[in-house]
Formats: C-alpha cells, structure tokens, sequence
C-alpha cells in the first residue's frame, strides 16, 4: 500500500496507523513517529503532535516541537493557542516540556511573539530560561528589543 496519493496527499488509513503510534513504548518509535506526522504536513496531526510535545522523553517532546510548525492548514493562532496552555499549564517541575513549549512557540510565529518570550527569562527553570534566550537570539536586531534584553539577562550572570 503507498502512503501517498499521486499528488502527494497522504492515505487517510496511512496518517491514522502513523497517529497510532504516539501510543508506543518505545521513546525512539514515538520520536520517528513525531519526525514523520511533521513531514506529511496534515492538520489531522495536530492533536497527536501536541500529545507528543508533552511526552516524558525530552527527545520526543522536541522532535514534536520542530514538526508542529509544518502542519498546513491551520493559522498561527490556531497552532499557538493550544501550546500556549500547555506551556502555562504545566507543572513548574515539567520544564523540558515548557522549553520545549516556548521553542515551538517561537518556530511557529517566529519575531510574533517576542514580547512574550521575554517574559520568560526571568522564569525559574535554567532550561526554560535558556530556550527562551535562545528563541530571542535569532530574532532580527529590529525586533528583538535590544534595550530589554540585556536588563532582563544581567540579573541572570
């Protein structure tokens, strides 16, 4: 059976058995599994890529972050809201999922949202402040708020 379709759109039963895997055991298979829901592009994939990007391994919860942003057809909006509660809602002890939150965050709407990302360098977890410092270092000289961020690292050497 072929995946995809002669104009590249992915097999319905395809995407649904490669949805199935965010189920597995094993953190290697889900992360392959986040890798390729990313690759085939489907909005259907968002709910399963959003489950992945709160998984335990901090290797899938990434891998889950880099593929959200390659999902068509569905807004900024519609794909930052949702990561947006999970990174407010999380447990203060789950910071690789709060990082990782932030990341995909800043890979979905990019410059967007830094004004929130600098909030977050005061935050209290090193790994959540360093993804957002890493997020507002690719940021463009005119939109990174240079004034701020240097205040708002200062306290953190």
């Amino acid at each position: 059976m072929e995946a995809q379709t002669e104009d590249g759109r992915i097999c319905a039963a395809a995407l649904q058995r490669l949805m199935a895997g965010v189920e597995d055991s094993s953190d290697a298979f889900r992360l392959s599994v986040a890798e390729a829901l990313g690759e085939t592009g489907a909005a259907a994939a968002y709910a399963p890529l959003l489950r992945l990007l709160q998984d335990a391994a901090p290797s899938v919860s990434e891998a889950a972050s880099a593929a959200l942003p390659k999902l068509r057809g569905l807004s900024a909006h519609e794909k930052i809201e949702p990561v947006r509660a999970i990174l407010m809602n999380a447990p203060r002890a789950d910071d690789e999922i709060r990082a990782s939150a932030l990341r995909t965050i800043y890979r979905i709407a990019g410059e967007q949202e830094t004004a929130f990302l600098l909030a977050y360098l005061t935050d209290a977890s090193p790994l959540v402040r360093t993804a957002a410092l890493e997020a507002l270092r690719t940021a463009s000289p005119e939109n990174r708020r240079d004034a701020d961020i240097p205040d708002l690292i200062a306290p953190l050497l």
